[in-house]
């Protein structure tokens, strides 16, 4: 089955704001029933400065350091927001 995190600029997480519709354990849930990140290209401000973002990219460079395996992929927008992201 595929499991993916589908954010649409519409929705209140989607924004560049700290605050978040999510808490920092729903994130978690999430990053643990998946195995891969693709951020995809489009309007980069949003992507780049997503709280969302941001987290989702911490939790996989915190598993790749502990020796499990998260691929992340990032095209146009998404190059853009992992060069940004540290």
């Amino acid at each position: 089955a595929c499991t993916g995190v589908l954010w649409n600029m519409s929705q209140p997480n989607w924004v560049t704001q700290p605050s978040s519709v999510w808490t920092a354990d729903q994130y978690s849930d999430v990053f643990h029933s998946i195995n891969g990140l693709l951020l995809p290209g489009g309007d980069p401000w949003p992507q780049v400065a997503s709280p969302g973002a941001r987290q989702l990219l911490a939790l996989a460079a915190e598993a790749n350091k502990a020796g499990d395996y998260f691929p992340v992929f990032g095209t146009c927008a998404g190059m853009e927001t992992l060069a940004l992201s540290g």
